[in-house]
């Protein structure tokens, strides 16, 4: 839509103060009639969407201003959205996958019982495992690769001093830490996060001793509270994030 000024559009005079915007065809709104080619904006304290929320048409029906042939519509001036009594009416305010605001909150009081479900899990498991290391590092390191062998060496070690080994559990250097440990005959523990295309648990983690996750800031939890001590080996972001976690 085109703004035009107080005394734009069909040379006729507008109220002062007042913003319009040119549309296509136009005519009587649910406000009252309207000079041709141009909609009033919406009042300064008209209500609009939340910031953010996509817009979607009702199922079914049209709107008033489609029924009364009009294509424009009143637009909020802060976030070009339909707002005020417009929105009230016509439009539903929805969450970014779709969902509405209601169903939303009440999937989001659901997640609760599945976060405590994962908390439970791993206190259950790590608390029979005795005194352990976590180890992290990056997951993009291959078998080969120095930095591999020097968690595979630094593995052996911990368990050769009565210590397991905690890993995130996938490939890399988290690989190498498990490896050690299942060499050198002790526990080896994988925390491993479910991210599709992304992570599978590695082969070198005692079964009993795998936990799976959906939430990081659980499995965070498990690195910190059952753990001794902490090796950092190179990594990216995700090791940067475990090594804050840890420290602070």
């Amino acid at each position: 839509m085109t703004k035009i000024g107080p005394n734009g559009g069909n040379g006729q005079k507008r109220p002062a103060g007042k913003e319009y915007y040119q549309g296509g065809k136009t005519g009587k709104l649910a406000g009252g009639t309207v000079a041709p080619n141009t909609v009033p904006a919406p009042p300064d304290n008209a209500a609009g969407p939340a910031p953010g929320a996509r817009l979607e048409r009702p199922a079914g029906g049209t709107s008033p201003n489609e029924a009364a042939g009009a294509e424009a519509i009143p637009v909020s001036l802060n976030s070009g959205q339909p707002s005020g009594d417009q929105h009230k009416r016509d439009w539903v305010p929805l969450a970014p996958d779709g969902m509405i605001w209601n169903e939303v909150l009440q999937r989001d009081s659901w997640r609760v019982f599945r976060i405590m479900g994962e908390f439970v899990d791993g206190f259950e498991k790590l608390s029979r495992v005795g005194p352990c290391i976590s180890i992290f590092g990056s997951a993009r390191v291959e078998p080969g690769h120095p930095y591999y062998q020097m968690a595979v060496d630094i593995a052996h070690r911990l368990v050769a001093n009565g210590y397991g080994v905690i890993t995130g559990g996938g490939p890399g250097i988290m690989e190498a830490g498990n490896k050690g440990a299942r060499e050198a005959k002790g526990v080896s523990v994988g925390l491993n996060i479910n991210l599709p295309f992304e992570q599978e648990p590695n082969p070198y983690i005692d079964r009993d001793k795998l936990i799976n996750f959906d939430y990081f800031f659980v499995r965070k939890s498990m690195f910190v509270k059952y753990a001794q001590g902490f090796i950092v080996l190179p990594g990216g972001f995700g090791t940067l994030d475990e090594f804050f976690v840890a420290v602070t």
